[in-house]
């Protein structure tokens, strides 16, 4: 069907009694363009957000507990050296990770940095170096590479903390 069969071009003649359709063409000829369809756009995030939640939870595993406890365990593994260990703050949280020989990432859904910067720095001692506001922390002598951030991604809508532990080579 061409587009001059469903919209008249100026030098035709239209029926009123057929006039009220155009319009109703038009909206459903958008309505069915997936580019511009809001929820093929929705859809198209969705979908992303579950590719990397699949990753995610595909390498390693989904937790939830003491968010803190399970960083210092895991972080001991690869070498890092607590300072403290006792009388530390309880973290609830959800989190994701993954891991292989040379360290592990753990992935928390919202902005869980200001706590997890005071746990870290209550464990290892204080950041090499630290830039709260643009949400990222490095501690270089614990044994092991131990770096926390925070991504605001969205808009501002979505935040992601993230702690890394590498373990040194050599």
């Amino acid at each position: 069907m061409s587009r001059n069969s469903i919209r008249p071009n100026k030098t035709q003649a239209v029926d009123a009694s057929i006039a009220f359709l155009f319009p109703m063409v038009r909206h459903w000829r958008r309505a069915i363009d997936v580019r511009r369809s809001p929820s093929m756009a929705c859809m198209r995030r969705l979908s992303g957000f579950l590719a990397v939640t699949l990753f995610l939870t595909g390498c390693s595993g989904k937790q939830s507990g003491d968010l803190g406890a399970f960083v210092l365990q895991r972080a001991t593994q690869y070498g890092a050296r607590a300072q403290r260990t006792n009388g530390l703050p309880q973290l609830r949280a959800h989190w994701y990770f993954k891991q292989d020989a040379d360290g592990f990432q753990v992935y928390i859904a919202g902005d869980h940095f200001i706590q997890l910067q005071s746990f870290l720095t209550a464990t290892f001692g204080p950041p090499a170096e630290a830039n709260g506001i643009a949400g990222r922390c490095y501690w270089a002598d614990v044994g092991a590479d131990l770096s926390l951030s925070r991504e605001i991604r969205n808009a501002g809508k979505e935040r992601v903390t993230s702690v890394v532990v590498a373990k040194r080579k050599g």
